[in-house]
C-alpha cells in the first residue's frame, strides 16, 4: 500500500482538472444583461466538454435544482464528440443572473425536450423550416437570395431580393451565395434549427476572399439570425450588406407604409408611393447619426442628434403595412464603421456596413429578422433591443 498511495497522488497532480472534478456536470451563470423582462427568449451555444461523449449520451439542464426544457445535439453526428449544441429558453428578470448545471453522462436521467415545435426538411434545392401552423421559411440551399419565402398563414411576407451582398473596394456589388456554394445542417430539432454555407470567392476582384454564413431558427419566436463572417487577408471587402423585399400592401396616401428607426431615440415616419426612409450612421462625424426622408434621389434631413454627442444610433428598424410587420436588427450598429439602414415604401430594405481600412482580417455583420403580424405591439413577442442584446452566458470554472 506505500507504494501504491505515491503513484494514486502522482496520478491526481497530474491530470487535468476538469476531469477530477465531477466530469458529469459543467456549469454556467446567464445574466440579462440589458434591462428587459426575457420570458422565453431563446439561448443557443456550443459546449465544450472536458472530453468526448458517445453520440447517445444522455443530457439534462438544471436550474435551482429542478430540470429545464432543453434541446441538446452533437455537432459532429454519428461519432464520439466533445462539442453539443445546447438550445432553451431563457426567463430572466431585467439584470437577474442564474446559475445553471448541465448533467450528462450514462447514469443521467435525459432532461425534458420541446414536443412540437420546428421542423426541418430539405430538398436539392431548399431547406424548409416550419413550426405549423404558425410560420415557415424556405432557404436557398445555394443561399441566393438569402430566403425564398417566409409564410406566415395566411400571409407571404417575402418578394425576390438579392439578399446578401458584398462591396469590394471599386463600389462593385456582389451577391453572396449561388454556384459553389456549400451548405449543412449544424443542428436540427423542436427548439431550435442551424444552417452554414461556405463558399470562397472566385471573382478577381474578390480574390482570396472566403465567407461563413450561419442562419439560425429559434423556435418561440419568429425570427431568424443571420451571422456573417467574412476573411479578407488582402484587403478586397468594402462593405457587407444584405437587401430584402417584403410583400407589404402597396402604400398610399391614406395607407401610406410605416417605419420605425433605432437612434438614440426612436425615430418614426411613414412613406408615401416612392419615398424612403433611411438611417445614416457616421460616428466619425460630428453628429453620429441623422434620418433622411424623401422621393428617391430627394432624400431631406428628417431628424439627427444632437451635435457632438455620444448618443449613437441602436440600429434597428420595424417596418409595417396593415397586416404584416418586420422588425429587423443590427448588433453593434456603426462600431466597425459606417452604417446605412434603407427602407423603401414598396417594402425593399437595404443595409450595409462599411468597413474601417484599419479593420482586421475578418469582417463580420450579425442581423435579425423578426417576421411578425401587425401591430408588433401584440405580433412580437420581445423588442429589437432584446435581439441585439442577448442573454450573456458564462461557464464557470470547475
Amino acid at each position: 500500500m506505500h507504494k501504491t498511495l505515491p503513484l494514486i497522488l502522482l496520478a491526481l497532480l497530474t491530470t487535468p482538472l476538469a476531469a477530477i472534478s465531477s466530469a458529469d456536470e459543467i456549469h454556467f451563470t446567464l445574466r440579462e444583461p440589458y434591462g428587459i423582462m426575457r420570458h422565453g427568449i431563446p439561448v443557443g451555444e456550443l459546449v465544450t466538454l472536458p472530453a468526448a461523449v458517445p453520440e447517445g449520451t444522455p443530457f439534462r439542464l438544471v436550474r435551482d435544482g429542478k430540470p429545464v426544457r432543453a434541446q441538446f445535439r452533437n455537432a459532429m453526428p454519428g461519432q464520439e464528440s466533445d462539442k453539443w449544441w445546447v438550445d432553451f429558453a431563457g426567463v430572466l428578470d431585467p439584470f437577474e443572473t442564474a446559475a445553471f448545471t448541465i448533467q450528462y453522462g450514462p447514469e443521467t436521467q435525459p432532461g425534458p425536450e420541446r414536443e412540437r415545435g420546428h421542423v426541418l426538411s430539405e430538398n436539392e434545392d431548399a431547406y424548409t423550416i416550419a413550426n405549423a401552423p404558425y410560420i415557415e421559411w424556405k432557404v436557398p440551399r445555394d443561399l441566393s437570395g438569402l430566403l425564398a419565402s417566409v409564410s406566415y398563414p395566411p400571409l407571404e411576407h417575402l418578394q425576390p431580393a438579392n439578399g446578401l451582398l458584398l462591396r469590394d473596394a471599386q463600389g462593385n456589388q456582389h451577391r453572396m451565395g449561388g454556384a459553389g456554394t456549400k451548405s449543412r445542417v449544424l443542428r436540427q430539432g423542436p427548439m431550435a434549427v442551424g444552417l452554414r454555407f461556405e463558399k470562397t470567392e472566385t471573382a478577381p476582384e474578390l480574390a482570396g476572399v472566403s465567407w461563413t454564413v450561419d442562419l439560425i431558427f429559434p423556435a418561440r419566436v419568429s425570427w431568424m439570425e443571420v451571422d456573417v463572417r467574412v476573411d479578407d487577408p488582402q484587403q478586397h471587402v468594402a462593405a457587407l450588406g444584405w437587401q430584402l423585399h417584403l410583400n407589404l400592401d402597396p402604400p398610399t396616401a391614406k395607407e401610406p407604409t410605416l417605419v420605425d428607426f433605432g437612434a438614440s431615440r426612436t425615430v418614426y415616419g411613414s412613406l408615401r408611393p416612392e419615398w424612403q426612409m433611411e438611417l445614416r450612421a457616421r460616428p466619425s462625424l460630428e453628429i453620429p447619426w441623422q434620418v433622411w426622408r424623401g422621393k428617391a434621389g430627394e432624400l431631406r434631413l428628417m431628424e439627427a442628434a444632437p451635435l457632438k454627442s455620444a448618443a449613437f444610433a441602436e440600429g434597428w428598424a420595424h417596418v409595417m403595412d396593415r397586416r404584416r410587420c418586420l422588425a429587423l436588427a443590427v448588433s453593434e450598429f456603426s462600431k466597425p464603421g459606417d452604417e446605412q439602414l434603407t427602407i423603401d415604401a414598396d417594402g425593399t430594405l437595404s443595409a450595409w456596413r462599411t468597413f474601417a481600412a484599419e479593420v482586421g482580417q475578418e469582417k463580420t455583420m450579425r442581423s435579425w429578422f423578426h417576421f411578425v403580424t401587425f401591430p408588433h405591439q401584440l405580433g412580437a413577442a420581445t423588442s429589437p433591443q432584446s435581439m441585439q442584446n442577448p442573454l450573456i452566458l458564462q461557464w464557470t470554472k470547475p
